[in-house]
């Protein structure tokens, strides 16, 4: 797994825990408090940032697709379903919260690329699936061939 990948998604998975725990510790906060809308600011821009992110994280995720051995797409795959898992947390969070109207935009956007993790993730395990049933099958013509 190259190094530049795994600092991207470990970035992505820690920007977003500390998005949620920052939502959670303040969910009790007095709506159009100035405290609310400071921390309204801070989430949009803290999202923007992780949409900034998650971006470079699904571009390199669908480049290591079609470069790296299904092996590695293996190996990675503990660690973007972890991602994925932690982001559809906070996207719950966060539509159930006070600050959803405040941060709905920039939310939506980071929902857009979730997704497509989300679908990558899956692309994933359809293409490592496939190809072990095509290596039983090829072991099976072989094991026929042989007899």
């Amino acid at each position: 797994m190259t190094v530049a990948f795994e600092n991207v998604m470990q970035n992505s998975y820690l920007e977003t825990q500390r998005i949620f725990f920052l939502e959670e510790s303040n969910s009790v906060i007095e709506i159009g408090s100035d405290r609310f809308l400071d921390l309204v600011i801070q989430f949009n821009r803290h999202f923007k940032e992780l949409n900034v992110s998650m971006v470079k994280l699904n571009e390199a995720v669908e480049n290591s697709m079609s470069t790296d051995t299904d092996e590695l797409l293996i190996q990675k795959l503990p660690g973007l379903k972890s991602l994925v898992e932690a982001c559809t947390k906070t996207l719950e969070g966060f539509r159930d919260s006070s600050f959803y109207s405040g941060v709905q935009t920039e939310l939506e956007a980071y929902s857009v690329e979730v997704d497509s993790l989300a679908e990558f993730v899956g692309d994933i395990i359809r293409k490592t699936k496939t190809v072990k049933e095509d290596n039983d099958f090829l072991n099976l013509i072989n094991d026929i061939n042989s007899l």
